[in-house]
């Protein structure tokens, strides 16, 4: 049975209609810099969640080499 893995970063719409991008691994919002991504457009929320997924997807893939091989 496979099991499906949570994504660390999901949008999530606030009751005003705006969206914000959540970390689960943190349990907080997710912030880009110093801003935290909240009370976005939609649009906007689901671009900086699939770039934060990207990048954190290819953060867990890496695997430094290392010294001494």
């Amino acid at each position: 049975m496979l099991k499906k893995v949570q994504p660390r970063f999901e949008c999530i719409e606030n009751l005003d209609g705006t969206w914000k991008v959540w970390d689960n691994l943190c349990d907080w919002p997710a912030s880009l810099g110093s801003q935290f991504l909240i009370n976005r457009p939609k649009s906007r929320a689901e671009t900086a969640c699939d770039i934060l997924n990207r990048i954190y997807t290819r953060d867990m893939q890496y695997e430094p080499a290392r010294s001494g091989e």
